[in-house]
């Protein structure tokens, strides 16, 4: 049949015998100025990152893969480089630009980097519990940062204990 994910919480899929394939760890939206204008979304994503990256008591040097959205527009994948870089700094983390292979896909542009990440999971067991930041920035100022933990199948329980999970 065909592949079906579900959303559950952690504790409740490994009580009913179904694999963990990612926490999400935390996700932080904010609503700024168009790039460019005076209310900067490059500032405002900074400050979504680092208010997810605090709830989930996460350090900004533990994300390995930044999945942003660069969609090839100059102004806003200039500021989503500046909000990213002004938290993580720059060269960190292995880039998955999704939408360099994809094109603009408009809303369904998160779904695809979340993809993307859980397809890096997937493929090597030294992503097993890695640590991903999902961004965006649209052309109004919307900016959104969401932190991802991901596990790889080929370990099996991943580490993961209900007792480890968010309830």
């Amino acid at each position: 049949g065909p592949l079906q994910q579900r959303v559950d919480r952690g504790h409740r899929a490994l009580a009913a015998g179904r694999d963990v394939a990612a926490e999400i760890l935390a996700v932080e939206v904010a609503l700024h100025g168009p790039p460019g204008g005076a209310d900067d979304p490059g500032v405002g994503l900074a400050a979504c990152i680092g208010r997810a990256l605090a709830a989930a008591g996460v350090p900004a040097g533990a994300v390995s893969t930044v999945a942003p959205s660069l969609a090839g527009s100059p102004g806003r994948d200039e500021a989503e480089r500046r909000g990213i870089e002004a938290v993580l700094g720059r060269g960190t983390g292995r880039w998955l630009p999704v939408k360099h292979r994809t094109g603009e896909t408009s809303s369904a542009a998160g779904g695809l980097q979340l993809a993307a990440v859980l397809a890096e999971h997937r493929l090597a067991v030294t992503t097993d519990g890695a640590i991903a930041l999902l961004t965006s920035v649209s052309s109004e100022g919307m900016v959104g940062a969401a932190l991802v933990r991901g596990w790889h199948h080929g370990r099996g329980d991943h580490g993961v204990r209900g007792a480890d999970l968010p309830r």
